[in-house]
């Protein structure tokens, strides 16, 4: 199957960049707090998490385990069962057991539930990626032993009241450290993609296609997405599983979105869905659509590989049990002048 790849020709001004040395973390230790007014806790949790390479599959896992919880507010009670999601898909996770998920360049998500009343409420208690054998945070803060623990508050209701909820995750195991190589090469600021599904039965006729154009600035990453499908289908297009760039074939092709860069280090994984969801003939097709990594002012298509002139995309693809096969393409477009 040919792609048609992005040409660039652009003047090469050369940058030389020292040899960074990026790190793996392959273990997490998470604690959630659910603080009221006076600082004093309502919901607590705590959990590890475990990468585990699998040789004899294509998927991975993680393990989660060592679950604590506690609720001390009225009728609260907390449920000995957990919603964990991957990609959207939920499995169910045991306080008292744990769980076992298989993961490919996931999104996590872990909930707490709990019975208040005759009410049942979740509690957010981690959202972060695995991706390359390594733990990253959901604003796509990486790990490294300069970094190990990433804490942030967000201020929310609760019932009626003005809550704090509190995430704390460190690393707690890292793979051994690699150099990256010292290149010299031009930041990547703007970026181009193409996710395509296929009709394997039909001479690889095209299904659908999803385009994306992305413009990098310091603090954010901003992207406008054109679409292309069968009738009534829907699109959607999410970084981190944070953003969506959301539109349908009938009349919103097109959307502009934005990430935001928090973190000096910073790991973007794309996700795309494309579905239509009414009607006998419904279907649902996910899968990655590219990846962008901002580590000591470089811009990776992978860990320890930056984008380059010479080698300025990278592809993914993705085979289904009906006949449809996705494949996607991830470019720089674009590398800065100095």
């Amino acid at each position: 199957m040919f792609f048609p790849v992005f040409s660039c020709y652009f003047a090469l001004i050369h940058l030389t960049f020292a040899a960074s040395i990026y790190q793996r973390c392959t273990q997490l230790s998470t604690k959630y707090n659910l603080l009221d007014s006076s600082n004093t806790s309502i919901v607590s949790f705590s959990a590890n998490f475990d990468y585990i390479k699998l040789h004899s599959s294509a998927f991975n896992i993680v393990i989660i385990d060592n679950i604590t919880s506690f609720a001390d507010y009225h009728e609260i009670d907390v449920l000995l069962e957990l919603d964990s999601y991957v990609d959207d898909v939920d499995t169910v996770c045991w306080l008292d057991a744990g769980c076992q998920l298989y993961v490919e360049n996931s999104f996590l998500a872990l909930f707490l539930n709990a019975q208040n009343g005759t009410d049942i409420q979740n509690f957010l208690v981690f959202k972060g990626l695995i991706d390359e054998k390594s733990f990253s945070l959901d604003d796509g803060f990486i790990f490294s032993k300069d970094q190990r623990c990433h804490i942030r508050n967000k201020n929310t209701l609760f019932g009626f009241e003005n809550v704090t909820a509190k995430f704390q995750t460190c690393c707690t195991s890292f793979d051994p450290p690699f150099s990256l190589p010292t290149i010299i090469v031009p930041k990547c600021i703007e970026f181009q993609s193409r996710s395509t599904i296929y009709n394997t039965d039909d001479n690889y006729s095209i299904f659908a296609t999803l385009k994306a154009e992305y413009s990098l600035t310091k603090d954010q990453l901003i992207i406008k997405t054109n679409y292309s499908g069968p009738d009534d289908s829907t699109y959607q297009l999410s970084a981190n599983g944070l953003i969506n760039c959301n539109g349908n074939n009938n009349y919103l092709s097109s959307a502009e979105c934005e990430f935001p860069i928090k973190n000096f280090n910073t790991k973007i994984l794309i996700n795309i869905r494309m579905q239509k969801i009414e009607g006998s003939d419904s279907w649902e097709f996910d899968y990655n659509g590219g990846r962008l990594i901002i580590f000591e002012n470089e811009t990776l298509m992978s860990e320890g590989k930056p984008f380059t002139i010479e080698n300025n995309c990278f592809y993914f693809s993705h085979n289904y049990s009906v006949p449809k096969v996705a494949q996607s393409q991830f470019c720089c477009s674009k590398f800065e002048a100095m």
